[in-house]
C-alpha cells in the first residue's frame, strides 16, 4: 500500500495546494519518479471539481454560475500551477526574438498582454465549455469529462515531458528530472485506460477516439513549437501543454455522441 501511497501524495503535493504532510516527500527523489501518477491525482482533482459543480447545482445554482465554482475551484485547488505556465508560454512564443529571450520572458513573474489573453481565453472557454456538455449531455456526463481531462491531461502532459531536451538547466523543470522511459510507458497507459473507461461509462466511444487522435496531434505539433522557439522543454510549456489538452478533450466531450 505504501508502494501507492507515497508516489500519489507526492503527486497531490506537487499538483495541489492540498495540505500533504512533508513526511511523504523524499528529497532525494525527483518528482519525476512519480510522474506515472499524476493521471491518477488528475482523477481525484477532477473528482473534485465535479463535486464542486454537483454541490452547486444542489444547491440551486443555475449552469453558467456552477461552471463558474467549479473552473474557480479548479484554479484554487491547483494553485493555478498551470494556469502560471500557460501565461508565461503565450507571452514568449508570441515574440520575435531568440530562445534565449524567449526563456528570459518565461521566468519573469511579470505577465504580459499576450499572457493576459491567454488566460482570459482558457478560464473562460472551460467555463463555457462546462456549461455546454451539461446543456447538451446532463451533470452525470459533465462530471465524467471533468475527471477525463483533468486526469488525461496531466498524463498527456508527462508523455510531452519525455519528448524534448530540457530548454533551461536551472529551471523548476531541472529540478523536477525527467521520467525514464518506464515511467512514461505506464503513465500513458493508466492515461489510455481512465480515457477508455471514462468513454465507456459515458457512451462515448468515439469521442474517446477522436480525444486519442486529436491529443497525439497536439502534442506532437506543440513539440515542434517548443523545440523551434526555446529549444526544448521547460516546467511553463508542461503547463502549457496540460491547459490545451484539457481544453480540447472538454471541447470534444461537448459534441454530440
Amino acid at each position: 500500500m505504501t508502494d501507492f501511497l507515497g508516489p500519489f501524495m507526492r503527486s497531490l503535493g506537487f499538483l495541489t495546494r492540498l495540505p500533504i504532510k512533508s513526511h511523504w516527500f523524499l528529497p532525494e527523489k525527483p518528482i519525476s519518479t512519480d510522474a506515472h501518477y499524476f493521471p491518477i491525482a488528475g482523477l481525484l482533482i477532477g473528482l473534485l471539481s465535479g463535486c464542486c459543480l454537483a454541490l452547486a447545482r444542489f444547491i440551486g445554482f443555475d449552469i453558467w454560475v456552477s461552471a463558474i465554482f467549479c473552473v474557480f475551484f479548479t484554479i484554487i485547488l491547483t494553485g493555478a500551477l498551470h494556469e502560471d505556465g500557460l501565461a508565461d508560454v503565450a507571452d514568449a512564443f508570441f515574440v520575435s526574438k531568440s530562445p534565449e529571450y524567449r526563456l528570459t520572458i518565461m521566468k519573469d513573474s511579470r505577465i504580459g498582454t499576450y499572457g493576459t489573453l491567454a488566460l482570459i481565453f482558457s478560464v473562460f472557454s472551460r467555463i463555457a465549455l462546462i456549461a455546454s456538455i451539461e446543456i447538451n449531455h446532463g451533470l452525470y456526463h459533465t462530471i465524467i469529462a471533468l475527471i477525463v481531462s483533468e486526469a488525461v491531461s496531466r498524463g498527456g502532459m508527462v508523455w510531452f515531458w519525455t519528448r524534448l531536451p530540457l530548454a533551461r538547466k536551472n529551471g523548476t523543470a531541472a529540478a523536477a528530472g525527467e521520467p525514464a522511459a518506464d515511467i512514461a510507458r505506464k503513465s500513458l497507459i493508466i492515461t489510455a485506460i481512465i480515457l477508455l473507461v471514462g468513454g465507456i461509462i459515458s457512451n462515448s466511444v468515439i469521442s474517446m477516439i477522436i480525444s486519442i487522435a486529436v491529443l497525439f496531434l497536439f502534442i506532437y505539433l506543440f513539440s515542434l513549437e517548443c523545440q523551434k522557439r526555446i529549444g526544448g522543454y521547460t516546467g511553463d510549456t508542461l503547463g502549457a501543454v496540460e491547459q490545451c489538452l484539457a481544453l480540447i478533450l472538454l471541447a470534444i466531450a461537448s459534441l454530440g455522441r
